[in-house]
């Protein structure tokens, strides 16, 4: 506790002048990894260099993690780059924390969080996001997670029936983590997805999609190309269709406040101990 008000209390003078920022969590399989730079990014499309992005990706079998400015196009960059692209064109200061993998299951991957898992990767890359905000001068809060995610629950009965209950979990350890109550912008599975069980998967998407505090992303009438993956057109429409659900940024004093605590508490469970 003497750490967390330390750390909120010094930095009061900071947060009086500091910019705020909004960040946002992409993760998922793999139309969350994305292949937009294989197809080559409009020109009018490409991010300003001012947008932070931390990310730990796969490409094929290899991880990729880094941070750096999204403003290049990466083997694996995808809806993110035309998300930020049009958060850009509405005036607000974002910063982008992407953590996915291709072939990743919510019940086998990501819920609940562990230690070697992806939802534990989201919540450490996110801290450290926060951290080196904050002490680059931003006053960033976590604005939302975009989930993008379904189709390797739906080749499995017993993953898809479980699907609600999965995801509801992880965004739980998720906000806990976190200290955030961020909304969840929820990416559907596409009707034409060619898997055994993907209708289970829709339904139990729209159950949780139907909870205040969660949006869900009509896809159907965007195109995959091999029964799994977007073409280059539909990754660019689903970035800019979740920009159109963000709403405009109300207070930002009890984001901040959070984001801070957050900080807190990731240093001190990273903490050795002896």
């Amino acid at each position: 506790m003497k750490l967390i008000a330390w750390l909120v209390l010094g930095n009061i003078g900071n947060i009086a002048v500091a910019a705020p920022i909004d960040v946002f969590m992409f993760a998922g399989q793999s139309n969350a990894v994305g292949a937009l730079g294989a197809y080559g990014l409009p020109p009018e499309l490409v991010c300003p260099e001012t947008v932070p992005f931390f990310y730990s990706v796969t490409n094929g079998e290899t991880l990729l993690e880094g941070k750096g400015p999204l403003s290049t196009i990466w083997s694996t960059g995808g809806p993110e780059l035309s998300f930020a692209h049009a958060m850009y064109e509405k005036g607000r200061r974002i910063a982008v924390v992407k953590v996915a993998a291709n072939g990743t299951a919510l019940d086998r991957d990501w819920s609940p969080p562990r230690a070697s898992g992806w939802g534990q990767k989201l919540v450490e890359r996110t801290q450290d996001a926060l951290a080196a905000l904050i002490a680059a001068g931003n006053q960033p809060r976590i604005s939302g997670l975009i989930w993008i995610q379904g189709e390797a629950d739906a080749g499995r009965l017993e993953s898809a029936s479980n699907y609600g209950r999965n995801l509801s979990g992880l965004i739980t350890t998720l906000r806990t983590s976190l200290l955030s109550k961020f909304p969840v912008y929820l990416s559907e599975l596409h009707a034409g997805a060619a898997v055994a069980y993907g209708q289970r998967v829709r339904d139990e998407q729209e159950r949780v999609g139907a909870v205040p505090g969660y949006h869900l992303i009509d896809v159907d009438d965007l195109t995959i190309l091999d029964g799994l993956h977007y073409d280059q057109a539909s990754s660019i429409a689903l970035g800019e269709r979740i920009a159109q659900r963000v709403p405009e940024p109300a207070t930002l004093a009890l984001g901040i406040l959070a984001s801070t605590m957050v900080i807190a508490r990731s240093r001190r469970l990273r903490r050795p101990q002896g």
